[in-house]
């Protein structure tokens, strides 16, 4: 399953943050199916060299990497990110990087930071056709004769490093950071890196010698530095294709549906409600349903909750660490797919004495006492215009997808809300720490900088 004991993407993001290599890891790769034969470190030097895979384009989508020119700022900008990211061993990833702790503590990290950001904007301002392929990865499909790839991709990876997203994550983690110095922050559970960004219009090259636009929207990914946007035109593949090479095991990034399903928090939250309402039962019966593809966060869920109050540290506090159930079955009528494999159910059971046991489907006799649907399934989805907008908070922190029943169809139908209105960019690219909690009220708006980024990109 992994390289080295090391996920695929994991080892991916290393080898664009290498130095040398991280002033051009910039440029659009692709990956396809058979992208384990191919797997090897790239230079990042020309598009050939940068597709994991056998097959090749008839004609490629992407811009060259000599129209891929951003300006000296941006380039000597990442290079410093990069370089401190590394660290003196030069093995580290985005992921065990203390972002929060850099922004709120390192005035020169900030600025670094704001100066990529800013930086990307005026490459996104000058050339938006190039500029907007920075940092993405192609999730390509092969055509039956196994040599072509096809020209529209099925999904798009936003790397670790995306300016955007990079800067998203460093304000995310310094409001956490500010925050957890006097007490956690419940808004924490709110903040959903699945969203950034959360629609992208790519200008695509065709065998014409045109540019054709693809409609991306983004959908829960497993990882919460990467991140995986899905065609538009595709939707209604998502369930059968979604958890096949190379979104799978090995790379490290699965997919689950189109509109949020249950978020850690929440199996948290749920499966706490009714253990404090059955207080007296030991037994806890938990049944998960779901008609979607993939389901990362719930799986999550089920499993750090079950370490959280089940583990061998808890178990050792006393009998008073923990009243109420002693054991939890869960019922898993999803397919196989969708579960967490056999290696990370048996781990949950090492690490719990066998306080949680999971099981495939239900069992005859057993009533569960708490039922979670995962997700639901979308029929007949499209991406279509719509003067619904999407409020965003301060800084692009936070944003509220809204639905509402469409008149056709009986109100059958729900549109939801994914781009928000374009903001003027004035001042700082990166939101400054606000002054006092009552400023809230007057810095929640229905436009931020993270989209004003991508409304450019349409």
């Amino acid at each position: 399953m992994h390289v080295n004991g090391q996920l695929r993407s994991a080892q991916l993001q290393g080898w664009m943050l290498e130095e040398g290599r991280a002033s051009r890891s910039f440029h659009p790769f692709v990956v396809a199916a058979d992208y384990a034969s191919e797997w090897r470190r790239r230079d990042w030097s020309s598009s050939e060299d940068t597709i994991f895979s056998k097959g090749r384009f008839l004609s490629d989508p992407r811009p060259s990497p000599d129209e891929m020119a951003p300006p000296p700022e941006f380039v000597a900008a990442r290079s410093v990110l990069a370089a401190r990211i590394r660290g003196a061993d030069g093995n580290g990833l985005v992921e065990a990087a203390p972002l929060g702790e850099w922004m709120a503590t390192d005035p020169e990290f900030s600025a670094e930071v704001d100066a990529y950001l800013k930086s990307y904007v005026g490459w996104l301002a000058n050339s938006p056709e190039d500029a907007v392929w920075c940092d993405l990865g192609l999730v390509a499909r092969l055509e039956t004769n196994g040599l072509t790839l096809v020209q529209e991709p099925d999904a798009i990876l936003v790397s670790p490093l995306h300016p955007v997203r990079f800067a998203w994550h460093c304000v995310a983690q310094r409001a956490m950071f500010l925050s957890a110095r006097k007490k956690p922050c419940p808004a924490a559970s709110i903040l959903d890196p699945d969203c950034v960004p959360d629609a992208l219009t790519i200008p695509m090259r065709n065998a014409m010698g045109g540019k054709t636009n693809a409609t991306f929207f983004a959908v829960e990914c497993s990882s919460d530095y990467w991140g995986i946007l899905w065609n538009a035109s595709r939707l209604d593949a998502l369930a059968s294709t979604g958890s096949t090479a190379p979104l799978d095991r090995e790379m490290g990034l699965l997919v689950g549906g189109i509109s949020s399903g249950f978020s850690v928090s929440q199996v948290h939250k749920a499966l706490e409600d009714i253990c404090s309402m059955l207080v007296a039962k030991p037994v806890i019966g938990v049944l998960v349903s779901s008609t979607a593809s993939q389901n990362n966060a719930c799986n999550e869920g089920l499993l750090s909750w079950g370490r959280k109050h089940f583990g061998s540290s808890d178990l050792t506090r006393g009998s008073d660490a923990w009243v109420g159930a002693s054991e939890i079955r869960i019922y898993d009528e999803r397919h196989e797919g969708s579960r967490p494999d056999d290696a990370e159910i048996s781990n949950l059971a090492e690490d719990t004495a066998n306080a949680v046991h999971w099981y495939s489907g239900t069992v005859s006799g057993e009533d569960p006492d708490l039922a979670i649907i995962a997700q639901l399934e979308t029929s007949n989805p499209s991406a279509l215009p719509t003067k619904l907008a999407t409020p965003m908070g301060f800084g692009g922190l936070v944003r509220t997808r809204i639905r509402e029943p469409s008149s056709m169809a009986g109100g059958q139908l729900l549109r939801e809300s994914r781009m928000a209105a374009p903001p003027s960019l004035r001042g700082m690219a990166l939101p400054t720490p606000l002054p006092a909690p009552s400023q809230h009220s007057r810095t929640f708006q229905t436009r931020g900088w993270v989209m004003s980024l991508l409304q450019a990109c349409m």
